[in-house]
């Protein structure tokens, strides 16, 4: 629970179904309260990785947070970096892959944030 003048926030997790409700009450001049809700789904970095390796990713690093903070068993958020899967090759092109299969690796990262 975070609370400072005029606002309020708590948050409700339904951990059987990986769900949480942040409830947002702000209060104006008049003590009236506004309530406002933003669900979220929330995952574990391996439920992560599964999803992202059966979309051709493959895990680069992981981070703690934003200012890539080591990633431990007691962090409380992740940011998983993954190149961007292979893109089939303009037929021109070379092959780069075994067995004359044409592939390049497109230029970029995929960074997911899960909180």
């Amino acid at each position: 629970m975070r609370s400072e003048s005029g606002y309020i926030l708590l948050d409700t997790y339904d951990v059987l179904h990986q769900r949480v409700v942040s409830h947002h009450f702000r209060f104006d001049g008049t003590r009236q309260a506004r309530l406002d809700r933003t669900p979220h789904r929330y995952i574990w970095p391996a439920e992560l990785d599964l999803m992202a390796r059966l979309a051709g990713f493959d895990l680069e690093t992981r981070h703690a947070d934003w200012t890539g903070a080591p990633f431990t068993a007691e962090s409380r958020s992740h940011v998983s970096v993954s190149p961007m899967p292979l893109a089939p090759a303009h037929p021109a092109e070379p092959s780069t892959e075994p067995g004359g299969s044409p592939a390049r690796r497109v230029s970029g990262r995929a960074v997911v944030l899960a909180a």
